[in-house]
């Protein structure tokens, strides 16, 4: 049998691929299902605003940002999406989701490919051991981490002369539980970190 062959010719891509997203409604599935994960989730993803600002509206202006898709085959294993600023030659990632190593190695892979001497900054869930480790191989500097916190009043406790004023009183909830409360009748202010 006599087969002929071009060496190096072909060209096919058996692991992760890089993809411009161009429109966020093939996404929001895949985002969404970060949303409460303790390791992967995204603290800029933290509410609906977010989500429309950090990723549907970031593919509308793509003077500023960069939204990539990584691909295995035709399966979404990682989204990311940056603000670009090739002026001041920085790149601030919004949004970094995925549960898999080569995505995160691909997407650093086309950020050194595409933005040389850029800096670059990562904000990221602290958990997030797959980025953090990735960062690490390549000396970051990492900041202090920054706690989100949030202030819940009860709006029944604002008027302290009513005669039926409740004092104190304020829960956060998540998923429908109690995960932080401040009892009516204690007075205080319930302050909760995220």
């Amino acid at each position: 049998m006599n087969t002929h062959i071009e060496i190096g010719g072909d060209t096919r891509k058996t692991g992760p691929v890089i993809r411009t997203i161009k429109s966020m409604d093939e996404c929001m599935e895949f985002a969404r299902g970060f949303h409460g994960d303790a390791h992967f989730s995204d603290p800029m993803l933290s509410n609906e605003e977010q989500f429309q600002t950090h990723l549907v509206q970031c593919v509308e202006h793509p003077d500023q940002h960069c939204a990539l898709g990584v691909y295995l085959g035709e399966r979404l294993i990682g989204l990311f999406t940056f603000l670009v600023l090739p002026k001041e030659r920085y790149l601030e990632m919004l949004v970094g989701l995925s549960r898999d190593r080569r995505a995160y190695a691909e997407m650093f892979r086309y950020l050194e490919r595409h933005y040389p001497g850029y800096s670059a900054d990562f904000v990221f869930n602290p958990k997030n051991y797959l980025c953090k480790q990735l960062l690490e191989e390549r000396n970051a500097e990492f900041e202090p981490e920054q706690q989100k916190m949030v202030l819940y009043v009860n709006p029944f406790c604002m008027d302290t002369w009513a005669r039926d004023a409740a004092s104190g009183g304020a829960a956060y909830f998540q998923g429908g539980t109690v995960m932080a409360e401040l009892p009516a009748g204690k007075t205080g202010v319930l302050i909760i970190s995220i």
